[in-house]
C-alpha cells in the first residue's frame, strides 16, 4: 500500500486522495474534456512522462452532457491518471517507491 507519493511537475507529496486533489487542484490542465468530430473524449496527461490516454466519454454524447457531468468525467479521468502515475512512477517506475 502507497502511504506517500510526490507529484513530479511540483514536489507535492501526500497520501493518493491528496494527491488526486492536488492534480484537480494545481494541474487543472492534466484532465481535459475535449470534442473531436462530433464526438466528446477526456483526455488524461501524465505530468512525469507526458503519456497521454483518451477515451470517448460516452456514445452519441453531446456539449450538454458533458458539461453536466463535467465533475463526475474528470473525477473517472482523475483516477486513471493517478492509477497510471502511481503504478509506472512510484511502484514500478523510475522514482522507486516514495
Amino acid at each position: 500500500m502507497i502511504e506517500e507519493a510526490t507529484c513530479s511537475a511540483d514536489g507535492f507529496t501526500g497520501n493518493p486522495r491528496q494527491l488526486v486533489e492536488h492534480f484537480d487542484s494545481a494541474h487543472p490542465e492534466l484532465v481535459e474534456i475535449v470534442s473531436e468530430g462530433g464526438r466528446w473524449f477526456y483526455e488524461v496527461r501524465c505530468p512525469a512522462c507526458g503519456e497521454s490516454h483518451r477515451q470517448q466519454i460516452r456514445r452519441g454524447a453531446g456539449a450538454d452532457f458533458a458539461e453536466e457531468y463535467r465533475e463526475e468525467i474528470r473525477a473517472v479521468g482523475l483516477d486513471i491518471l493517478l492509477g497510471h502515475y502511481l503504478g509506472e512512477h512510484v511502484l514500478g517506475g523510475e522514482d522507486g517507491p516514495a
